[in-house]
């Protein structure tokens, strides 16, 4: 049985303990391909186009993540996120729907 087995249904925070190597590595990696706020919205534009806009929302685990894109350090970045999109040709309805109510109605609709 290996490591991964082994931690199956244990909390996440334990799994990470076990692959320490992984972690830094992955940290590493990560603060080394730091991306801006042009390319988070080019993964919303991509998801967008691909799915349409109603598939796409905001996730704020600002707590449950090892790197966040620069200049989001907290949700006041978000508005940068919005800025870009506008420049970009969201429209308003667009920009709402991913900022929460898409949130909102797949919430709704799984939780009642």
């Amino acid at each position: 049985m290996n490591k991964l087995e082994t931690a199956a249904g244990t909390d996440l925070a334990r799994i990470a303990q076990l692959f320490p190597e992984f972690s830094e590595r992955l940290r590493t990696t990560m603060q080394a391909q730091a991306v801006g706020v042009e390319r988070y919205v080019d993964h919303i534009q991509y998801i967008a186009d691909l799915v349409g806009s109603e598939h796409v929302a905001f996730g704020s685990d600002f707590d449950g993540v090892a790197d966040l894109p620069a200049g989001i350090d907290d949700c006041r970045g978000f508005a940068m996120v919005l800025e870009e999109m506008r420049q970009r040709g969201f429209s308003s309805v667009e920009i709402e729907a991913i900022s929460w109510s898409n949130f909102i109605r797949v919430f709704n609709a799984v939780c009642g």
